[in-house]
This record gives C-alpha cells, structure tokens and sequence, in this order.
C-alpha cells in the first residue's frame, strides 16, 4: 500500500515537474518570438535636385536638426517594433492619415524634430511624405529603394523580415529613387 501512494505521488510529482517545464519553454519561446528592428528617423538636406531641394527644406517644414537619429523597438510586426521604439525614445506619431497609404507613418513629433500634422495626411500634396528604405543590415551602403514610392504596410510585415528601417522625409525624388535622378545626393546612412 505505502509502494502504491510512493508511486501515485512520485507520478504525480513528475507530471508537475513536467508541466512546469513545458510552461516554461512555451514562456521562453514566445518572449524570444519578437524580433528587434532598428529604425533611422532621415532629416535629409538635399533632393534629386535644386527645385526638390527647395521645396523640401521651405515649402514644407523642416528643422535644422541632425541628419540621422537611431532608435530601437522590438515586436513581432514592424508596427509593433515601431510603436516600441517610438514610445520608448519620447515620440509620437500618427499612423494612416493618407487612406490610400494605410499603416503607414503620417506624422512625428519628439526630440529629433517637429512634424506634427505633416507627413503622409493629404494635407500637402503630396509632395513630401516619410519615405520608407529597408535593410537586411549586411550592408547599409545598400538599402533597398523599392517601397521608397509606394511605402509599407507597417502591420503586415514582421519585424524579422526588416531589421533596419528607414523613414527619410523627402520627396517623390529624394534619393535614391527608382529613376537614378540626383545619384550625386546621398540621404540614407551608411553605418548604424
């Protein structure tokens, strides 16, 4: 009898043994599921050329501020690391005020600049947005120009598949550009 309750208890022990090891590992598992991206914040000084550059640096608001500000957030989506990095670094945004760009940056405001209000709102014509670059980080003398018109879907795509970020504020032609126009301008940075 006393073999039979060793037995039933040391089951018993080991089946919470067991069950806490699982509960941890699904833990472990799911804290490491979020990745980490680090986004740029681009206060370029140039377009392709001098009639983009004018309008970018008076036409629509622009601080004399540092070219490049680094900031980091981790999430499973590059919306959630965006919000991450944004919340932690004392910014806020707007996201989606253009319907035809949804989940895209509308609008910042923090310590690298003040743009509450502009951005991607339909509010100026489309002539100066938050243009988005991307990197897989091997090499950020080469990031990839191909959403820089049309932009990203912040929600729909993870942050894995994004570690570096750009927002650049520029216009249609900010380079670089799917054109080639203004190659001699160089706004994206090089190092992080």
């Amino acid at each position: 009898m006393r073999d039979t309750m060793n037995n039933k208890l040391t089951r018993i022990l080991l089946t919470l043994i067991l069950s806490g090891a699982i509960c941890l590992t699904l833990f472990a598992g799911s804290a490491a599921a979020e990745d980490e991206v680090h986004f740029a914040l681009v206060d370029p000084k140039v377009a392709a050329n001098e009639y983009w550059t004018n309008i970018l640096l008076t036409t629509a608001p622009h601080n004399n501020t540092t070219d490049v500000v680094w900031i980091t957030g981790s999430g499973d989506t590059l919306l959630e690391a965006w919000a991450d990095a944004a919340n932690n670094s004392g910014y806020t945004y707007g996201i989606g005020g253009n319907s035809s760009y949804p989940y895209q940056l509308s609008s910042i405001n923090g310590p690298f600049t003040n743009y509450e209000g502009w951005g991607n709102n339909d509010s100026e014509g489309g002539y100066v947005w938050w243009k988005t670059y991307v990197s897989d980080g091997g090499n950020l003398s080469t990031w990839n120009i191909s959403y820089s018109q049309t932009g990203i879907d912040l929600k729909d795509h993870s942050a894995s598949e994004f570690p570096y970020f750009a927002f650049v504020w520029g216009t249609w032609c900010t380079w670089p550009n799917p054109w080639g126009m203004g190659t001699n301008f160089t706004v994206l940075p090089r190092d992080y």
